[in-house]
């Protein structure tokens, strides 16, 4: 077994110990399902593996707004970095950090582009942006997993 797998696992065995609330299993990506399983990849690194278990024990669970999206990982890398891997002897440096969160910046930042101008919008709702130059509107997808797209909404006359 590669000694990064066997890191990984025994990280796992003592999560699951010290948090027999939670559920750790193996899944198609790294994720927190609010329902109580933290979700895991065999590529999986020890300080994303915390970094969703924080999001577990922040109660991270819905958010409307994407800035409240990359507010709750801000907020979940924090507590990986600062209380989980210390305690757990995970090496996680600002750039780790940085590099996961840009990430989220760069989603965040294409679903707020128009379709056709590329000028960045305003999120008016979930999914629902207008246009700062031209107040045209569209909605954008989750796109979490999938490929991002946005639809242009007709516009009131």
């Amino acid at each position: 077994m590669p000694r990064a797998l066997q890191s990984l696992n025994k990280l796992l065995t003592q999560l699951q110990v010290d948090y027999p609330q939670f559920h750790f299993a193996i899944g198609s990506s790294d994720r927190w399902d609010s329902n109580g399983t933290v979700y895991y990849t065999a590529e999986t690194s020890r300080p994303a593996l915390l970094h969703e278990l924080a999001h577990a024990l922040l109660g991270h669970s819905t958010y409307q707004l994407d800035i409240e999206l990359l507010r709750m990982e801000r907020s979940a890398w924090d507590h990986a970095q600062h209380t989980l891997a210390p305690h757990y002897g995970v090496t996680m440096t600002n750039d780790d950090v940085q590099d996961a969160l840009d990430t989220y910046r760069y989603w965040l930042h294409n679903r707020s582009l128009y379709p056709d101008c590329h000028l960045s919008g305003l999120q008016q709702s979930d999914g629902d942006y207008r246009c700062v130059g031209c107040s045209l509107t569209w909605r954008a997808n989750a796109a979490k997993t999938c490929a991002l797209r946005r639809f242009k909404q007709p516009q009131l006359k």
